[in-house]
């Protein structure tokens, strides 16, 4: 019948058999030993922004540390109220910020409306700055343009003194020049 005889020896043996030529080449076998180098990657994407907003008071410098707080510090809309007469002088309306995350100036235009009264009076003011930037950022910090002064001022010396009477309005409107 052969080497090996059917019973139950035998398949003890068949497997003794086995066995010792699984270990012995793994005994006997070269290592395989790896060379030069393993790697991987590691990939994140960080999505670029620029935002600006507004304020009634400055805003807190813990607030520049990320876009989320920011965004809950400021506002893109704000309702002020002056005295018309007071628009001799410049008068502090607000805070304007911005926080940029990206390698490009962002330029801010700022225009503000006739102030217009309830019986069709109007007031021309002018609106400082007129022009701003939020810088770019760099390696480790965010472009940030912090708590800059919004004034309003007549545009003709004593015209808010001699203004009729009503309820006047303006609109200021801030406009991105350019930048991303």
């Amino acid at each position: 019948m052969g080497i090996l005889k059917k019973t139950k020896t035998g398949t003890i043996h068949l497997l003794l058999v086995f066995v010792l030529a699984l270990f012995g080449v793994a005994l006997f076998a070269e290592p395989v030993v790896s060379t030069g180098e393993n790697r991987f990657a590691v990939r994140a994407e960080i999505f670029p922004f620029a935002s600006f907003g507004l304020s009634s008071t400055a805003v807190e410098p813990f607030n520049f540390f990320s876009k989320a707080l920011f965004e809950q510090a400021v506002s893109k809309s704000l309702v002020v109220q002056v005295d018309l007469p007071s628009l001799a002088n410049e008068v502090p309306v607000g805070y304007l910020s911005g926080i940029n995350n990206t390698n490009a100036v962002v330029e801010l235009s700022l225009d503000a409306s006739l102030m217009v009264s309830s019986n069709n009076s109007y007031l021309a003011i002018q609106v400082k700055p007129n022009h701003i930037i939020i810088p770019a950022a760099r390696v480790t910090e965010f472009g940030l343009l912090e708590n800059a002064v919004i004034t309003i001022q007549e545009r003709e010396a004593g015209a808010s003194q001699r203004a009729p009477a009503g309820k006047y309005t303006a609109i200021i409107t801030i406009s991105i020049k350019s930048g991303s």
